[in-house]
C-alpha cells in the first residue's frame, strides 16, 4: 500500500505541478514570518526581524529543490531540460543531425539484416528432426 500511495502522490504532484510551487512558497512565507514574529515578540524591530528570519532560514530554492527531489520530481526535469538542450543543438546543426540520423538508420537497418540471415541460417535450418 505505501508503493501504492508514493505512486499516487508522485502523479498528482506531477499533473498539478503549479498547486505544488503554490504550496511550497506558501510553505516557505510561513516558516519565514513565523520565525519573524517570534522575533518581534522577543524585541528585534520588524525589518529587522524578516531580515534575521531569511538569513536563518536559507535559500528558499535549494529548501524547495529537496521537495522536488523527495517526490522524485527532479528527475523528470532534468529529463526534460537535457531533452530541450539537445533538441536545440540538434535543430542548430542540420549537418550534424542529418548525419546522425543516417547512421543510426544504417546501424539499425544493418543489424535487422544481419539477425534475420542469422535466424534463416543457423536458427531455423537446425539439422534435427523435430526442433520445436
Amino acid at each position: 500500500m505505501k508503493l501504492f500511495a508514493r505512486i499516487r502522490s508522485w502523479l498528482t504532484w506531477m499533473v498539478k505541478r503549479s498547486q505544488l510551487e503554490n504550496a511550497m512558497e506558501v510553505e516557505v512565507r510561513f516558516h519565514i514570518e513565523s520565525y519573524a514574529a517570534d522575533l518581534v515578540r522577543s524585541g528585534v524591530p520588524q525589518p529587522e526581524a524578516m531580515r534575521r528570519a531569511r538569513i536563518e532560514f536559507g535559500d528558499v530554492e535549494s529548501h524547495k529543490d529537496a521537495i522536488r527531489a523527495s517526490l522524485g520530481l527532479r528527475w523528470w526535469d532534468d529529463l526534460w531540460i537535457d531533452l530541450r538542450y539537445a533538441a536545440r543543438k540538434l535543430h542548430n546543426s542540420p549537418g550534424f543531425t542529418l548525419t546522425a540520423v543516417l547512421v543510426l538508420a544504417i546501424g539499425i537497418g544493418v543489424n535487422v539484416v544481419a539477425f534475420s540471415v542469422f535466424n534463416l541460417i543457423v536458427l531455423k535450418s537446425l539439422p534435427v528432426r523435430d526442433p520445436d
